[in-house]
């Protein structure tokens, strides 16, 4: 059996996972890591291929070819060259497909897919080793700042919170950090759903403290749970049924 075919039999099941989502209008969110195994012969575009050239470094070519492969596999785009469209924000998408969003960090890589619905996500590693995380403050709303500063044991945890959820909001708005992030307020409020007043967005926030990254997603506001698979620690034998939803945000 060849590399593809090995690849196709361990995958297929999380495309049957996604269309049942898609049935039940939910997103799926998708952890990676630059160790997943992608072969040559899922085709990327020549402006892709051209892409991953640019980069410097050689993790940052890695992890963005092994996303945007994983992420034509998932959408039936493996075997053709097609070029993703690019909105006049610069928000990549597929025209008449799904919606999807993707970032990097370190060795992981998350894919958040949706049918139909707005979404954004961002992940951030979180180093045990760094005693302070330089985010300018100017980039916090108040009311963040106030909850940031809260906890000082849960300074740097609180402010990539934050700022993984700013990340997540611009890129499902396609806009960019340009905007005065300042005043986009994503501080954890429970009764309201962490609903963003004047933006049409949930929040959730994925915290995972043995490899200590955080992910953040925004979806449209109704859409009332995200579906989290952690790939690097769930294969097709694991209990799939059961995948962790999250209806309100871990922080």
């Amino acid at each position: 059996m060849d590399n593809h075919s090995t690849f196709t039999d361990e995958f297929s099941w999380l495309k049957g996972c996604l269309n049942t989502l898609y049935d039940q209008e939910k997103c799926l969110t998708i952890l990676f890591s630059t160790t997943t195994p992608v072969p040559e012969n899922i085709l990327l575009s020549d402006c892709e291929l051209y892409k991953a050239q640019k980069f410097r470094c050689s993790l940052h070519s890695r992890r963005y070819i092994i996303g945007r492969k994983l992420l034509r596999f998932l959408l039936n785009l493996e075997t053709c060259k097609t070029p993703l469209q690019t909105s006049q924000k610069g928000k990549p998408y597929i025209k008449n497909g799904s919606v999807f969003s993707i970032s990097y960090s370190e060795n992981y890589i998350v894919l958040c897919l949706s049918l139909t619905r707005t979404i954004g996500v961002d992940i951030e590693c979180l180093f045990q080793d760094v005693s302070y995380i330089d985010i300018p403050k100017n980039v916090f709303h108040d009311t963040e700042m106030r909850w940031i500063y809260d906890n000082e044991r849960s300074l740097n945890r609180r402010r990539l919170t934050c700022w993984t959820r700013k990340e997540a909001v611009v890129k499902a708005d396609g806009t960019g950090l340009d905007e005065d992030i300042k005043y986009i307020n994503t501080c954890p409020d429970l009764k309201n759903g962490l609903v963003i007043p004047y933006k049409n967005y949930r929040l959730w926030t994925f915290n995972n403290k043995i490899n200590n990254f955080i992910i953040s997603v925004a979806a449209d506001n109704d859409i009332t749970d995200i579906v989290y698979l952690d790939f690097c620690h769930l294969s097709k034998d694991n209990k799939l049924a059961t995948p962790s939803t999250m209806n309100s945000p871990s922080v």
